[in-house]
């Protein structure tokens, strides 16, 4: 039988935007103790920025 774990990293339709501009729409992610996560892509895809947006709201997606 599987076990439950709680994600220790979560986010429901994070987004974030500069004015007009939306930088981040609506990201879901879940990450589970144990689990191995990284963000990656061009410059200017927005990791930085996912990174800034879950921090206000919490999360904390940097290592601790």
């Amino acid at each position: 039988m599987a076990s439950i774990v709680t994600p220790i990293i979560e986010t429901k339709a994070l987004t974030k935007c500069f004015g007009d501009f939306t930088a981040v729409d609506r990201v879901y992610l879940k990450v589970r103790a144990g689990e191995l996560f990284g963000l990656i892509g061009p410059n200017g895809a927005g990791k930085s920025t996912l990174q800034d947006a879950d921090d206000v709201a919490g999360s904390q997606l940097r290592p601790g």
